[in-house]
């Protein structure tokens, strides 16, 4: 059996690609942020992962908040060989990390790991919600 961390990334490396690509990708396309120290070592904690995810979420909100303006959401910029606007690119940046959940999700359920619900309630939720599995 091939183990999924063999050919791919572990559990905890996707989730610090989460959190140190979030302010790589805003800086490259223009917001000043400040970036992840050694963000090449990914911290074994999962609490630490975490704690870093919420502040540069914060850090990326409020760059955001202060620096975008109409003028900027109108430019456009080649990124992974096609032209987006700046506005698209942050619509690529959320979607691209909603993908990067689902695959540790993926990769948590073949570690026989709880996963638990983000915008609906998992699978792993609906017998303690009283529920069954969907009709469909």
């Amino acid at each position: 059996m091939v183990l999924p961390w063999r050919n791919g990334r572990a559990l905890r490396r996707i989730a610090w690609h989460i959190v140190t690509g979030i302010p790589e990708f805003l800086s490259h396309f223009g917001l000043t942020i400040e970036m992840m120290k050694d963000s090449a070592t990914v911290p074994f904690s999962a609490k630490e992962i975490a704690e870093s995810f919420r502040k540069i979420s914060d850090d990326a909100a409020e760059a955001v908040k202060q620096q975008w303006t109409d003028e900027f959401s109108k430019q456009v910029q080649n990124a992974f060989g096609r032209d987006w606007s700046d506005a698209a690119i942050l619509s690529l940046l959320i979607k691209h990390i909603i993908h990067c959940r689902g695959q540790r999700t993926v990769l948590m359920r073949q570690a026989g790991l709880e996963v638990h619900g983000i915008y609906d309630s998992a699978k792993e939720e609906w017998s303690r919600m009283g529920q069954g599995p969907p009709a469909i």
